[in-house]
């Protein structure tokens, strides 16, 4: 009975140790495409140095912060920010987003996510799993959209991981 008692209690130390991976807890989900951002929202959104069309002439954003993080847990907030976007049910379910500016164009993925007290801290990583190279395009306010479960959470914050795997 002690054998039995020693190894149960060894897999279950190796389980609680190993365990399952964060990378999908709270089923994540990154959204790349098939959403549409409401005009006004993307100009109150706006991130530092990004270039945007005003009257036919591209305007560097100035005076706004150098990026955003941004929960989405109500209807009201959903339909602020979003003209189209996949389906979602807003009692279950929530979006957190950064905003940042970039001339870069990743595709993202959760890598991690992590709950200190009643604060939500989402690690991700570009797709390509690498530094990004540089391009010629355009400054302009990127958007990483996670969409999840819904959690009982104040604010979230975005590590970016730069995962050398080159």
């Amino acid at each position: 009975m002690k054998k039995i008692m020693i190894s149960f209690f060894v897999f279950l130390s190796i389980f609680v140790v190993t365990g399952c991976s964060n990378k999908n807890l709270y089923h994540a989900k990154v959204i790349n495409d098939n959403y549409e951002f409401n005009e006004d929202f993307v100009m109150n959104n706006r991130t530092l140095g990004a270039l945007y069309k005003k009257d036919g002439h591209y305007i560097k954003a100035e005076k706004v912060p150098k990026e955003r993080m941004i929960i989405i847990n109500n209807e009201n907030d959903f339909k602020y920010a979003f003209k189209k976007f996949e389906e979602i049910d807003m009692n279950k379910e929530m979006i957190v987003m950064h905003a940042f500016t970039t001339a870069g164009n990743s595709e993202y993925e959760v890598v991690n996510i992590k709950i200190s007290e009643k604060k939500l801290i989402v690690e991700y990583t570009n797709k390509k799993n690498r530094l990004e190279e540089p391009n010629a395009s355009q400054p302009d306010t990127k958007w990483v959209i996670v969409k999840m479960d819904k959690l009982d959470v104040d604010c979230v914050e975005f590590v970016y991981l730069i995962l050398k795997n080159y």
